[in-house]
């Protein structure tokens, strides 16, 4: 049966590309090799527009806006955010795209178009860069399907830089008549999730790409790591939640950030057991400690980019599954099973 899947793409953007970044090096001609005009032509070829008064091309972009705008940047630095050995150019510019539309989708928006700047070494294979423009587009289509709504690049900037740097700015619009923040958590309401945890923290714990004859586990987490699936389409139902954060930086960091802008304690419910997180356990973690893994991948591991929102009792929409319940402000901002978080939290970009 033919696909019914409606195209928002400028090009075929899922043909077949390397799994891994092996290959990607085997381009002779380099950025150093080319110009910005070249480099620029390369990218949106590739990339699709967003709805625009004045598009790429220009000194900068027109776009129509109506009511308030959602916006939110982030930036991935190599063998900081990633390596380069482990994920091809594809891999890093979807994994880019995805962590910003998460940060837009817990606002209870979806987003229009993205800004995206490059950093870029001389010695760069230009096939690299035209990969990154790839999975933008494989980015901006899946978030496309998402929304039901186009999603395109704006425009942005080329630079040389001594290591690759991805910086994207993305905007987006409200799907209802309000932006939902992390401050406003009510005691008594409960604590909910949308999309899988931990399962990119298990990815990068097998430290590379896992075998081919590997278990299946291996290869889901691997992928989560290399490219986060956000629940985009769970933003709708944000629209009735009193407060939201999307988990990037670990489940306990990002809850107690939303319980110290609230003024609100939570504690945290036991997490059900993935199957998938426990086979990966089986094979790196020593036996005795494997229980101990999967909970610090749960608890602590960031990067899925699900979204974590408090809804009023008996007003958890579906796609949203309950961990937890909100409590009047005490010295400890997050609980777990009653007991305070002793140990680290999440991801700390300067600790």
């Amino acid at each position: 049966m033919a696909s019914t899947r409606k195209t928002y793409r400028n090009v075929d953007v899922n043909r077949t590309i390397p799994l891994y970044g092996a290959v990607v090096n085997q381009e002779s001609k380099t950025v150093a090799e080319t110009d910005e005009a070249d480099l620029i032509a390369e990218i949106t070829a590739i990339v699709p527009s967003p709805r625009a008064i004045v598009g790429n091309g220009d000194d900068a972009a027109v776009l129509p806006c109506h009511g308030q705008v959602v916006t939110s940047t982030d930036m991935l630095v190599a063998n900081r955010h990633f390596r380069m050995e482990w994920s091809t150019g594809s891999d890093i510019g979807y994994r880019a795209a995805m962590q910003n539309f998460a940060d837009i989708a817990a606002m209870g928006a979806r987003c229009d178009a993205l800004v995206v700047s490059l950093s870029l070494p001389k010695d760069l294979p230009v096939r690299w860069v035209r990969e990154v423009a790839t999975g933008l587009a494989q980015a901006c289509d899946d978030a496309a399907h998402a929304w039901n709504t186009p999603v395109g690049i704006a425009g942005g900037d080329l630079t040389g830089g001594p290591v690759v740097t991805i910086a994207i700015t993305a905007l987006g619009t409200l799907i209802g008549d309000r932006p939902i923040t992390r401050a406003g958590a009510q005691p008594g309401d409960v604590l909910a999730v949308a999309g899988t945890i931990g399962r990119s923290a298990a990815g990068l714990a097998l430290a590379g790409p896992p075998a081919i004859n590997a278990p299946r586990a291996a290869h889901t987490c691997w992928q989560t790591y290399l490219r986060p699936t956000p629940p985009l389409g769970e933003a709708a139902a944000l629209c009735s939640a009193s407060s939201a954060i999307d988990i990037s930086d670990g489940l306990i960091l990002d809850t107690s950030r939303l319980a110290q802008a609230s003024a609100v304690s939570i504690d945290l419910d036991p997490l059900p057991l993935d199957p998938i997180l426990t086979a990966v356990a089986d094979l790196v973690a020593p036996e005795g400690e494997r229980e101990a893994a999967v909970a610090t991948w749960q608890f602590t591991g960031g990067e899925d980019h699900a979204l974590l929102a408090t809804f009023p009792p008996q007003q958890l929409p579906a796609g949203f599954s309950q961990i937890g319940t909100v409590h009047p402000l005490a010295s400890d901002p997050v609980r777990v099973c009653g007991r305070p978080w002793r140990q680290r939290g999440g991801w700390d970009h300067f600790g």
